[in-house]
């Protein structure tokens, strides 16, 4: 059963980052190191790229960005995980998907095009004492 959504999350992956596949502007690979893992990795170091991780056929940890932004989709509150990974592989391509990374802190607020509509996701890793009085820094990402 998992190997069944790994193959549909790639597919979802291969149709919306075909151009940038096809031209070579971006490459897909699988790696199957504890859990599987698929990499879409842009050429360019200004785009974003996209990892998923298959935890279990009920959760799927997203990796955008280059700063350590993780996005949980699990199964009974995402009622259609292929069409969440569409969405967020289509903002990462596209140059949509953007980051905000609190100064002092390791803090990343991410948002995209969902496909319910607009998306904005914060990641905690470390507050240190007095971050809550900095601000953000913008993070954009180049399209493929």
């Amino acid at each position: 059963m998992l190997e069944q959504l790994v193959r549909e999350v790639r597919t979802v992956i291969e149709e919306e980052a075909s151009e940038s596949l096809a031209s070579g502007w971006a490459e897909l690979r699988r790696e199957d190191e504890v859990e599987p893992m698929l990499l879409l990795e842009p050429m360019k170091m200004s785009a974003a790229p996209l990892e998923v991780h298959f935890d279990s056929e009920e959760l799927l940890l997203c990796t955008p960005g280059r700063h350590g932004m993780i996005l949980e989709f699990f199964a009974e509150s995402c009622d259609d995980m292929p069409a969440a990974i569409r969405a967020l592989t289509a903002a990462v391509t596209c140059g949509e998907y953007s980051e905000r990374l609190k100064e002092g802190g390791i803090q990343v607020e991410a948002e995209w095009m969902g496909h319910e509509g607009p998306e904005r996701r914060l990641h905690s890793v470390l507050k240190t004492p007095g971050s809550e009085k900095k601000g953000w820094r913008s993070v954009d990402y180049e399209p493929y």
